[in-house]
């Protein structure tokens, strides 16, 4: 969800789509060897990638709120939020920010839970 909405709120060119399409490749290689080789090692990698994200979003937040960045509707996001939650047009990309910002949060309490459990 929060690869596709970025996507569509950046608009990329063919070339950036095939680059992120590539990142992703590599990083799923990585991140499968990783986990079977070292799963608290690839849990601390995503509970790093994590905080990042959330240090991302907050930061975007900021810069939204400030009218640094544009305020752009993805096409698809107003028909399922705004239909569903009956929010203001101008305040659904930042809703939807504040929603991923807080699965995130979530998330991240897995992978540190499952980096402190005792192996035993």
């Amino acid at each position: 969800m929060h690869l596709m909405t970025f996507m569509e709120v950046a608009k990329p060119k063919w070339y950036e789509r095939a680059l992120v399409f590539t990142v992703q490749g590599v990083f799923f290689n990585a991140y499968f060897f990783t986990c079977i080789l070292s799963p608290k090692l690839s849990h601390r990698i995503l509970g790093y990638l994590k905080e990042e994200a959330i240090h991302s979003y907050t930061e975007f937040l900021k810069e939204l709120g400030n009218g640094n960045i544009k305020n752009v509707l993805a096409p698809a996001i107003p028909l399922i939020t705004g239909a569903c939650l009956r929010t203001p047009l101008s305040e659904i990309l930042p809703w939807l920010l504040r929603m991923m910002r807080l699965i995130i949060v979530m998330s991240t309490t897995l992978h540190l839970t499952f980096i402190s459990r005792d192996n035993n």
